[in-house]
C-alpha cells in the first residue's frame, strides 16, 4: 500500500522535501529535481554531477509516524460501533428481562390464580376477571 509521500506529484515532493530542510537548517546547493527520486520512505537528493548529497527519511522529516494517519482513521471508525454494540446489548437484556420473562411471570402468575380454590368457586365471568386482577395486584 502506498503511503502519502509515495501519492504525491513528483514535483510537490521535491519542493516540499527542499522547504522542510530549509526549516531545519540544511542547505542543499546543486540539487537536481530530475535526478533526485523517492525510495520507498527515504528520499535521495542528487546532485547535477549525479552523486548522492543526501538521503532523507521522510517520516522523520516531517516528524510522522509510519501510517499514523491509518491507526487513527481505524480507531475513529470503530469506535462509534464499538459503543453501539454495548448500548444495543444493554436494551437487549432490559427488553428480555422485563419485556418477555415479565410475560412469563404474568402468566404463571394467572394460571396459579385461575388454579385457586376462589377461583373455582365463582360462576360469573365478571367476578373471575376482577378476581384475577386482585390476585395478580398481590
Amino acid at each position: 500500500m502506498k503511503n502519502k509521500f509515495q501519492k504525491m506529484n513528483k514535483n510537490d515532493l521535491y519542493f516540499a522535501v527542499i522547504q522542510q530542510c530549509k526549516k531545519k537548517g540544511i542547505e542543499l546547493k546543486d540539487v537536481d529535481q530530475k535526478q533526485s527520486y523517492l525510495d520507498d520512505n527515504t528520499y535521495q537528493l542528487i546532485s547535477k554531477d549525479k552523486d548522492l548529497l543526501l538521503r532523507i527519511d521522510l517520516f522523520q522529516l516531517f516528524n510522522e509516524e509510519p501510517n499514523s494517519n491509518r491507526k487513527f482513521g481505524i480507531g475513529c471508525f470503530l469506535l462509534p460501533f464499538i459503543i453501539l454494540t454495548f448500548v444495543g446489548g444493554w436494551f437487549f437484556i432490559q427488553i428480555w428481562t422485563y419485556g418477555f420473562l415479565g410475560l412469563i411471570r404474568n402468566q404463571e402468575k394467572r394460571y396459579s390464580c385461575e388454579e385457586s380454590k376462589e377461583y373455582k368457586e365463582l360462576y360469573s365471568e365478571k367476578d373471575k376477571d376482577s378476581y384475577i386482577k386482585e390476585c395478580m395486584n398481590k
